[in-house]
């Protein structure tokens, strides 16, 4: 904020600025128009949330083995036939949580593999995320993630 003395850092900035939201002191308003990417930008915003989900759950899941000093390797506590393999090591009472986890690990799959579909049929709608996709260091995914956050490219 402006004439602002002492300390400076991103959370004290934060902080002003959201109570200048909040106060309605904002002397300038971002508007982003929905226009023609608003389902880009909503399949984008499903996709990374799901994505983030399942990250999430399978830390959790590594987690729960961690804690008992069990190491397994790559991906295999996440598939169900080397799961209950290493669910045998796991004390009775944190049995279950690891097929909790698990269950809901292959619920946000099924998730996201649907809102992959949905992020898929919505870029082949734009034609503005053709041409970034074909360039080498960008690829289709990154194409989709700037066209949805930026619009079009200029």
């Amino acid at each position: 904020p402006e004439g602002h003395r002492g300390p400076k850092d991103d959370a004290r900035d934060a902080w002003g600025l959201a109570e200048g939201l909040r106060i309605g002191a904002a002397k300038r308003r971002v508007y982003k128009a929905c226009g023609p990417f608003s389902e880009l930008r909503a399949a984008v915003r499903s996709y990374t949330m799901l994505r983030d989900d399942v990250v999430r759950t399978k830390s959790r899941l590594k987690a729960v083995y961690r804690s008992r000093g069990l190491m397994p390797p790559g991906d295999t506590p996440f598939h169900s036939e080397h799961h209950h393999a290493w669910a045998r090591k796991l004390p009775p009472e944190q049995v279950r949580t690891a097929e909790l986890l698990l269950e809901q690990l292959r619920v946000q799959e099924r998730l996201w593999t649907n809102a992959e579909e949905r992020l898929a049929a919505a870029s082949k709608k734009e034609a503005e995320v053709k041409l970034p996709a074909r360039a080498p260091s960008i690829g289709p995914g990154r194409a989709v993630l700037n066209v949805a956050q930026r619009g079009r490219p200029r």
